[in-house]
This record gives structure tokens, C-alpha cells and sequence, in this order.
């Protein structure tokens, strides 16, 4: 399934790249991992950040210049998960529980840390990115434990829930020129400035009954 992001229309000026996002399906809610693909053509005018380590790390402020993210609203709540991967190769995931309220007590715990790969073919950049349970749902094996065997009790995960099923999905993409412009990318937008924490801007819904994802205009 694939998407072309839009830029927001209050840009300083036309970009000279696009953005577009692809999943290798079927993507279910349920799934071990999800399969992404963001594609960048005018890849040759945009400034990419510097790949530092064969590994990334996890980092803050990551969309300060060109990166790319992920936003998993979870069920009907208004909790939701925000994912950043950076062509560095690092990355970030953020716990928010209601509109830009932060879960303050800790960062979600990411069992498994994304992995991502660039490749660059002539004018056109992609990032791959296969990600280990998006929604940061805790992680337990057949005999009720976590996935180490041990740990309280707190780290123990139930069987997924209504409130914890994935029903919205946003893909946005922060973009910097080589001249320092940046341009921002969203499935949609609905305010006058870009805001990438909006709900209705994610657009790639679940179906309920099959928990698989659906692209709507």
C-alpha cells in the first residue's frame, strides 16, 4: 500500500522533492512487525544527516532537521505513539496520552530497536524500516512472561485489548534543503501551521473487523 504525502501549503516555496510512504502488506495490528518504506525523489537537494554508527541509537530532537516519522493512535483512546527514524539511523519513540500531553514517568520501552537501512539510487533516497511492535504494547512470551523470562510483574503483557488496538495511522516527514529551508509532509493538513500531533491528519485507518489497514483519500 503506498501514499504521497503533502506538503504544507503555507511553505516559504515549492519544494524540490516529494515524499512517499509504502507498507508491505498486509499490515495487520497484530503483527510481530510492520515493513515501511519512505521514499524521497529530489534526493540530491535535500541535506541528510550524517550516519555516525552502524547502529542507531536512540536520540531526542531528531526532527530538527530531516527525519522521518510515524504516529499509531491506540483503539478509541487519545493516547497515542510517535516514532521518529532518522537517515542517521537513529531513532526515537515517544508515549503521549492525550493531544501534545507527554506520559512523563518514562519513555515507552522498545524491546527491539528499529532497524533501518538508506539506500540511495541516483535522485532517489529510501529508507526501509521494520518495526518491532509499533504501539509499545508490552511484550510476553506463551508462558505469561516478558521476553527476557524474568521481571516484575508490571512488565508482564496481557492479550491485546480494544484500547490497545491500533486504529489510525499518520505518516509525516520533516524534510531540510540544502539551503536550509524545511518542508513539512503529512498525509494531510488541517491547521494553519504544520502539526503532525493532529488526529484527523491521520488518515491510514484499521478496519475494526479485520485489523488491517485501509488507505482513504
Amino acid at each position: 500500500m503506498n501514499w504521497n504525502l503533502v506538503v504544507h501549503p503555507q511553505a516559504a516555496r515549492s519544494p524540490r522533492h516529494h515524499v512517499g510512504v509504502s507498507v508491505l502488506g498486509p499490515l495487520r495490528a497484530t503483527a510481530d512487525f510492520w515493513d515501511l518504506t519512505y521514499e524521497v525523489s529530489g534526493a540530491t537537494a535535500v541535506r541528510w544527516p550524517l550516519v555516525q554508527f552502524p547502529r542507531g541509537q536512540r536520540r531526542d530532537q531528531l526532527w530538527t532537521t530531516t527525519c522521518f516519522e510515524m504516529f499509531v493512535q491506540r483503539g478509541s483512546e487519545a493516547a497515542y505513539v510517535e516514532w521518529n527514524f532518522s537517515p542517521s539511523l537513529h531513532w526515537a519513540c515517544y508515549e503521549f496520552s492525550a493531544y501534545r500531553e507527554p506520559v512523563v514517568t518514562a519513555l515507552p520501552k522498545v524491546v527491539e530497536p528499529p532497524r533501518l537501512e538508506i539506500q540511495q539510487l541516483g535522485d532517489v533516497l529510501t529508507m526501509k524500516v521494520l518495526v518491532r511492535n509499533p504501539i509499545c504494547n508490552p511484550i510476553h512470551n506463551r508462558n505469561g512472561q516478558n521476553r527476557n523470562g524474568t521481571g516484575p510483574p508490571s512488565e508482564v503483557n496481557s492479550p491485546p485489548t480494544e484500547k490497545g488496538t491500533p486504529r489510525a495511522l499518520g505518516f509525516t516527514a520533516v524534510i531540510e534543503e540544502l539551503d536550509g529551508q524545511k518542508f513539512y509532509w503529512s498525509l494531510q493538513h488541517s491547521a494553519p501551521t504544520a502539526d503532525f500531533h493532529r488526529l484527523e491528519n491521520w488518515s491510514a485507518r484499521f478496519d475494526g473487523s479485520e485489523s488491517t489497514i485501509q488507505d482513504r483519500p
